[in-house]
């Protein structure tokens, strides 16, 4: 008997040795199924992952209503049509001046080129004389050149392609933001009870509101300084001259939920209309500085201000994260690379398996202060009913999550 043991014992333990050895392989398999089913479905996973921060981001004002006694259904009926309405008259009041600008691309670069024909004089004396040396050393052949010509289709075509894919995102984003406003809480409790337990799915589901309160505040208090932001550029450009400038702010403001590459295309936007609009070429220069100046301003001082060491994530990770979901999914990746950054910086923070990531995406000796910082000031003084239900959770086969961690203080 004690013979079948041991050798029960033994292969128990090689099978574990050779699951641990085969641990990496298997994390990179999983690791590149999930990139390439990321890319191949992309047209699935966009508007659903919009439609779920975009959840998180209205979910305070359904907690709202829902306080006031709105059944939850009501309230999402109510939130997404004013959503709606709000950012499709944004649309149309700048609609115009943006299909104006559209049908000039094709001159812009003559424009600029005439504009800035003093500057680019000696450029084009060295394109000459590069030409002239071509046409000196070049052999004449006398056998027939074939030529080949390649079609392509029309502008207007791939235009309309376009808005054919992003009405349809479009509609399945509202959609989905209606059903998660209305049923994600209920759905998510029922998957929590059924998992857990009752006993468990409780102090999860705490942990769950904690996370989402986090997520929701970051994606509000970076929405509102980012408007604040392309509103103060906007009329910083109006008062220089800018024609269109309500467009060039709204530009700005969208482009800066892209950290690094967003602010730097909108610059150059704003230098490039300055440049070819504006009669005065120190006023179209000034409108690129100051816009430069109000990104660096709102980078360096205002959001570490406002956000404080709640949600540092470290600037490599950031600029890698960015680049790697922009070249995956575009620019709907690149915007929304961030909130899920710190969706998953949020999370890593809460579960202590977890730890270990949210010391790497975190940004240097704060890690320290956050994992040891405690629950809200609203949630201490339930500290000891929370360490009991954790004990009795943990006893159910409760997920393993700690109580309080990686929750920095509000700024």
């Amino acid at each position: 008997m004690s013979d079948e043991t041991d050798t029960a014992g033994v292969s128990s333990e090689r099978r574990r040795a050779t699951i641990y050895r085969s641990g990496p392989a298997l994390y990179a398999l999983l690791g590149i199924a999930i990139f390439f089913t990321l890319d191949a479905a992309a047209t699935f996973f966009i508007p659903v992952v919009a439609a779920f921060l975009i959840y998180l981001l209205l979910s305070p004002v359904s907690r709202l209503l829902v306080g006031f006694g709105t059944p939850r259904v009501i309230a999402a009926a109510l939130i997404v049509p004013a959503t709606v309405a709000c950012l499709g008259s944004g649309v149309y009041a700048l609609g115009g001046p943006a299909a104006e600008w559209f049908a000039r691309t094709p001159t812009l670069g003559d424009e600029l080129k005439s504009r800035l024909g003093t500057l680019l004089e000696p450029v084009q004396k060295v394109k000459e004389a590069t030409e002239n040396v071509e046409k000196a050393t070049s052999v004449k052949s006398d056998r027939p050149v074939r030529e080949v010509t390649v079609r392509k289709s029309s502008l207007s075509d791939r235009l309309f392609e376009g808005a054919g894919n992003f009405g349809a995102g479009l509609a399945v984003v509202i959609i989905l933001t209606f059903f998660f406003l209305a049923y994600f809480e209920r759905f998510s409790r029922r998957v929590l009870h059924a998992i857990q337990g009752r006993d468990g799915a409780r102090e999860i589901e705490r942990r769950v509101q904690r996370i989402q309160s986090d997520v929701s505040v970051y994606l509000g208090t970076i929405a509102a300084i980012n408007l604040c932001l392309g509103v103060a550029i906007g009329i910083a450009l109006y008062l220089l001259g800018f024609p269109s400038a309500a467009l060039w702010g709204a530009i700005a403001a969208l482009a800066n939920f892209v950290p690094y590459f967003g602010p730097i295309a909108a610059i150059v936007i704003t230098a490039v209309v300055g440049l070819i609009s504006v009669p005065q070429i120190e006023f179209a220069v000034a409108g690129a500085l100051i816009h430069a100046g109000l990104n660096f301003i709102e980078g360096q001082f205002i959001t570490p201000l406002v956000l404080g060491r709640r949600l540092t994530v470290n600037p490599i990770v950031i600029f890698v994260w960015v680049a790697f979901w922009g070249w995956l999914w575009g620019i709907a990746g690149a915007i929304m690379a961030v909130p899920l950054l710190l969706l998953i910086r949020i999370v890593s923070g809460h579960i202590p398996m977890l730890s270990g990531l949210a010391v790497v995406l975190g940004n240097g000796e704060r890690e320290h202060a956050l994992a040891a910082d405690g629950p809200d000031s609203n949630m201490e003084s339930n500290a000891e009913s929370n360490e009991d239900s954790n004990e009795e959770s943990n006893a159910a086969g409760a997920l393993p999550l700690a109580d309080g961690t990686a929750r920095a203080d509000r700024a």
